[in-house]
Order: structure tokens, then C-alpha cells, then sequence
């Protein structure tokens, strides 16, 4: 998960002495709580509420970096990337959806025939009990 932080510094003085590190200090809060509102969400959710995640987010860092001085004015939440294994499930489960369609089809294709097959046979033994009734 990568996001980028823009800030300002609101007060130089309260940058300067209440905090020893205050890039290493936002983005080590920035990281954690991107993880945290992302960990709150379902996947399909988190890959698709960029503007929710950037929000909150934004919000709780301002909150937080307020009393050091900065204010937070945008969070743009640049990539989500799942874990390798959740990636190889989702394929494996998108593998196996177009398999069951695909089964499907194939299953609906032979139904198809089956009847069309039937009701042609039926056609033709009509048509020879109507040519046996003429003769």
C-alpha cells in the first residue's frame, strides 16, 4: 500500500520542539493507519473506496499532526496491492468461475440438442404414422 502525505507546517517553533523526527513521525502514523483502515475493509471495498480511504485518512493525520504543528491537506492513497497468496486465490477463483460457466454452456448446448434431436424424431414418426394413415 503506498499513499502520498501533503502537509504544511503551521508553526516552525512546535515542528522544531515537540517532535525529533516529524517526517519519520507522519509517516510511520500515516502507514499504520492507512493499514489499519484498509485492514477494516473488505478487499473488493479497499480496492475500490480510494476516496473514503483517502478521507478518513487525511482526517486522522491532521488530527494528530495539529498539535505538532503541520496541518494535512491531501492524502492521495497511490496503489493497493494484496498479498501475492490473495492475488493466486482471486485467479484460481476466477479460473474456477469461468470453468462452472464454461460447464454451464456446455451442459445448456447439450440440452439444446437433446431436445432439438428428440423433437425431430418425434416429426418424423408423426410424418410416418401420417403416411401410414393415407395409404
Amino acid at each position: 500500500v503506498d499513499a502520498v502525505v501533503y502537509y504544511e507546517i503551521t508553526d516552525p517553533v512546535k515542528v522544531t520542539y515537540n517532535i525529533a523526527d516529524y517526517y519519520a513521525a507522519v509517516t510511520k502514523l500515516a502507514q499504520t493507519n492507512l493499514r489499519n483502515l484498509i485492514g477494516d475493509l473488505a478487499l473488493d471495498e479497499s480496492l475500490t473506496s480510494r476516496e473514503l480511504i483517502n478521507s478518513k485518512l487525511r482526517q486522522i493525520l491532521d488530527d494528530a499532526t495539529d498539535k505538532w504543528g503541520a496541518k494535512v491537506g491531501r492524502v492521495e492513497l497511490q496503489r493497493i496491492e494484496p498479498p501475492k497468496e490473495v492475488v493466486e486465490a482471486m485467479h484460481r477463483q476466477m479460473k474456477a468461475e469461468r470453468e462452472r460457466r464454461a460447464m454451464i454452456l456446455e451442459a445448456e448446448g447439450q440440452k439444446r440438442s437433446a431436445i432439438l434431436k428428440a423433437e425431430g424424431k418425434a416429426e418424423a414418426i408423426k410424418k410416418v404414422a401420417d403416411a401410414d394413415k393415407y395409404q
